[in-house]
């Protein structure tokens, strides 16, 4: 839309799906002798359940008393006039990067900066220098912001003022190094109590020379993915009121101060130097399967709890409760990732035994409970392998046990002959994976949802949700399938095959 006249409270939305590379986006120009008086402009905006429709605003004449929103594209050319009076400017960021320039003059009011983007054209390095930021304007408190180094691109950005910020900060690319300068704090609160992300950092660094404080949701890499691997280097003050995750990968140097009132948890490399000091008397630590911790300096409270159980069989009887078939001759705790390597044969649950966190079983692997043993689950089982329950398999107490699930897949054969009391029993990306049933399987929910999937029943079923349908991707799927056998019985509860 070229606009040379007038358009006059009017509401313009640009906006479109960018569904290929070859789209560009939709655009209003206000040209040159171009007036907007009222009304509102949406440049790029949200919809539910579809997405991020992408538009851009171009601006080189005037406008006054208009509310506008920008999510993808604004710019401000130099002839161009924004009188704020009497309506807005709103920059935000959902699902894209924004591009907002300004060149020209904006009066009349303050631009709600939702969203800033370090572009970098400043002096390329200093957080307070404006024009590296998008609408050369220095993030506010409350804006989320977005620096982002392409494939190729570094940049070391020095926070040289104090910083409170109580949005998402977004540190993207293995280019990036942000450093907090000596006598800076960088300071991430929202001013009240809340478990959400507050910095999210990908394949990034972080050099803290001065003070780096954390009281909400700290992810330093991204959920255990090697790629999204970072750095932490604290060479100041670095303080945890929230949690801070050090996913696989990444690393926590702590080369002077490190006092944790939270949760740390680690899957990576965990160093205190030895001019470096830890304080734990209040928070917790916690290591995972994969993590290394060393600790050369000053320590104070509880030491990292390791949460990990890697079963090695040195014991040779194959009962679970032997301290020495597991790594470091440790039983695994409740809360601990426990991990049966491929091919380690029969494994048995005798007595008792709990997850709370997840269990990996290697192909080739069968852990069987015992007819008389009972495994409580309030964690995922997944894996490969296989398992046979001659016993009890109980939901925990927070209600959140489950074979398989979205993103971990439990594809081994599940066989019951004993009980299976109100866990989510989840096929999904299993294919040709088989569930026989001669026991019982209560207060259960069951989603079939993989190519030839099925779940065979000679035994009970009582008042359970049963869902039986996946997405016939190929010719060669072959729909799942619940099969109630001869002398199976069903009471109660619900069976869905195929749904929308």
């Amino acid at each position: 839309l070229n606009n040379y006249g007038t358009i006059i409270d009017s509401n313009i939305e640009i906006g479109t799906q960018m569904f290929s590379s070859t789209y560009t986006r939709p655009r209003f120009d206000n040209l040159p002798g171009g007036s907007v008086t009222g009304g509102t402009i949406t440049a790029g905006y949200s919809v539910t359940g579809v997405g991020t429709k992408q538009g851009a605003l171009h601006n080189q004449g005037g406008i006054a008393g208009a509310g506008i929103t920008v999510l993808t594209e604004f710019i401000n050319q130099a002839s161009g006039v924004i009188d704020l009076a009497g309506g807005y400017l709103r920059m935000t960021c959902s699902g894209a990067t924004l591009e907002a320039r300004n060149f020209g003059t904006i009066t009349g009011g303050t631009i709600d900066n939702y969203c800033s983007v370090w572009y970098g054209e400043g002096d390329g390095t200093s957080w307070s220098d404006p024009f590296n930021w998008s609408m050369g304007i220095v993030p506010a408190g409350y804006s989320s912001v977005r620096i982002y180094m392409a494939s190729g691109e570094t940049a070391e950005i020095h926070v040289d003022v104090d910083v409170t910020l109580s949005n998402v900060i977004y540190l993207r690319g293995p280019g990036l190094t942000l450093v907090i300068d000596p006598g800076v704090t960088l300071s991430m609160d929202r001013g009240y109590a809340s478990a959400g992300r507050i910095l999210d950092m990908r394949s990034a660094a972080i050099v803290n020379n001065g003070t780096l404080i954390n009281h909400h949701l700290f992810d330093s890499g991204y959920s255990n993915s090697p790629t999204s691997a970072s750095t932490i280097d604290n060479n100041g003050t670095l303080e945890n009121h929230g949690k801070l995750n050090n996913f696989a990968g990444s690393s926590l140097l702590n080369n002077n101060t490190l006092a944790n009132y939270g949760i740390l948890n680690s899957w990576g490399v965990f160093n205190n130097a030895t001019t470096g000091s830890i304080d734990n008397t209040v928070g917790e630590m916690f290591s995972y399967c994969g993590a290394s911790y060393l600790d050369e300096g000053t320590f104070a409270g509880s030491t990292p709890v390791f949460l990990c159980g890697i079963w090695d069989g040195e014991a040779g009887d194959g009962d679970w409760s032997t301290a020495a078939n597991w790594e470091g001759d440790l039983l695994p705790n409740a809360d601990a990732e426990i991990i049966l390597p491929a091919a380690s044969g029969a494994i048995h649950v005798t007595s008792t035994a709990t997850v709370d966190n997840s269990l990996e079983i290697g192909l080739g692997t069968t852990l069987i409970v015992d007819a008389a043993a009972v495994l409580t689950v309030d964690g995922t089982i997944a894996g490969d392998g296989d398992l046979t329950n001659d016993g009890l398999i109980q939901q925990g107490t927070n209600g959140t046990g489950r074979f398989g699930g979205y993103s971990e897949y439990f594809k081994g054969y599940l066989l019951n002959n004993g009980t299976i009391d109100s866990l989510i029993i989840r096929r999904f990306r299993s294919p040709d994976a088989v569930t026989d049933n001669y026991g019982t399987i209560q207060y259960a929910s069951v989603v079939l949802d993989a190519s030839g999937v099925v779940l065979n029943n000679y035994g009970t079923i009582i008042d359970s949700n049963i869902e039986i349908g996946t997405q016939m991707f190929s010719s060669t799927y072959t729909r799942p399938r619940f099969d109630n056998l001869p002398g199976g019985s069903v009471t109660g509860g619900t069976i869905t095959a195929g749904y929308s």
